[in-house]
């Protein structure tokens, strides 16, 4: 990319940071949490789901791409 001068191609390189701070919990020990006061199982495990399945995606163009 350093080298490229002529052209209409355009190139682009990003890094990103997507680190959470909900990327560094135990969430074992917070589902027990939940459990010990008393939450129903069912919204604990939907919880879970939320927090543990990550999806990202790059929108370019008005276009998803990933």
């Amino acid at each position: 990319m350093n080298t490229k001068t002529i052209g209409d191609d355009c190139c682009m390189a990003l890094k990103l940071d997507i680190s959470k701070a909900y990327d560094c919990m135990d969430w074992d020990y917070m589902k027990e949490v939940m459990n010990k006061i008393g939450l129903a199982e069912l919204w604990i495990k939907w919880m879970a789901m939320y927090v543990e399945s990550v999806n990202y995606s790059v929108l370019g163009n008005n276009e998803v791409a990933g």
